[in-house]
This record gives C-alpha cells, structure tokens and sequence, in this order.
C-alpha cells in the first residue's frame, strides 16, 4: 500500500469548512475528525480513542473545551500532552452538543470505535468530492498535513526539525524527514547550493 501523501494546510481547512457545511451528521463529524487531525497530529488509533471526557470540562457548572489534551498514545504507550489553539477549541464547542463524556467522540453505529477502514473509505470519496489532488488521502494525511505545516511556518529554525520529531514521537529522525515527503533529490540540492 502507497503511504499517505500530505495535503496543504489551506486546502485542508477549504475541505474542514466545506463540511462543516454539509447538512448531513457525517459531514459535522468528518470535519471534526479532520480538523481535530490536522492540529493535534495524533495517530488514527488514539483520535478515534477519544471521548468526550478527553475533549471537554466542567468549569464552574458550564462545558468547555480543555486547553490541554492528554492522550496515551496506543503504539508507543508515551503520554502527550497537547496545547489546543483557540481555534480548534472553538471549532469543538461549536460541535459538542452535551454528549456523554463517556461517548467516543467519533464512534459507529453501535457506539463503538469507528474503524480505520471506514474512516479511510470516508475519505476518499472526501478527496473525489473536495478535489483533494493527492495520491493518497487518507487518515494519516492528517499527521503528516500537521508535520509538514508546521515545517513550513520557520523552515530557518535549526531545531525545528527536531521538535517535529520529538512532537510526533518518532524514533529516529529518518522517520520525520520521509514524514515531511524530504526526498534525497532535496537532500543532494543542499550540497549543491552555493
């Protein structure tokens, strides 16, 4: 199977806002799944883990977003602490509707975790409906739409490569720069600049 390909970050939030749009209940919650993706580039296997509990407080008797996720991750068992920007935390409120806190986030039928399999058929017909021009759009083109977004905002920052490693917690960096689609024609460039 070809690996997934990153998105660029604008077209991303065309595609967050287009269904968002969307009448129809999977499109609220496609856009939740893509948006939450794309700003705390956690593995598919720990975002569809998460419920509400993990997304919401109560502070002071009124639901809020938290300003820190804290997701164990499934593959490497390492705790993460994420800071949610005001955007993403408006974007949740603007979706939670006093669900359970003990409801998945994003489940299926049966209230249960929504499978990979469906969640990558979800997007391809979102890459043919949103012209979404990449190879391979699937869920973890949300990882590597954060990993090379962020790349991106200060690719002068010497150690910004190193963040982005640490953040998605790579075991080598080898790992983060086939992440960030950095192919050895890129690589043998840098020795030919002058």
């Amino acid at each position: 199977m070809k690996s997934a390909d990153y998105v660029e970050w604008n077209k991303l939030k065309e595609v967050v806002q287009s269904l968002q749009a969307d009448r129809r209940r999977s499109g609220a919650k496609m856009a939740l799944f893509i948006n939450l993706g794309m700003h705390v580039a956690l593995r598919v296997s720990d975002l569809t883990r998460l419920k509400w509990a993990d997304l919401m407080t109560d502070e002071n008797d009124i639901a809020q977003p938290v300003k820190k996720l804290v997701v164990v991750e499934k593959k490497t068992k390492k705790t993460r602490h994420i800071a949610l920007s005001d955007e993403i935390r408006d974007f949740i409120a603007s979706t939670y509707s006093g669900q359970c806190p003990d409801e998945y986030v994003f489940q299926n039928r049966l209230g249960g975790v929504v499978s990979t399999r469906y969640l990558n058929e979800e997007f391809k017909r979102i890459a043919k409906r949103y012209n979404v021009c990449v190879d391979t759009f699937s869920t973890h083109s949300l990882r590597k739409t954060w990993a090379r977004h962020k790349m991106e905002l200060n690719p002068a920052d010497p150690m910004r490569f190193h963040q982005i490693s640490e953040a998605l917690n790579h075991s080598d960096l080898g790992v983060t720069r086939r992440y960030l689609g950095i192919k050895q024609e890129e690589i043998d460039n840098l020795y030919l600049e002058e």
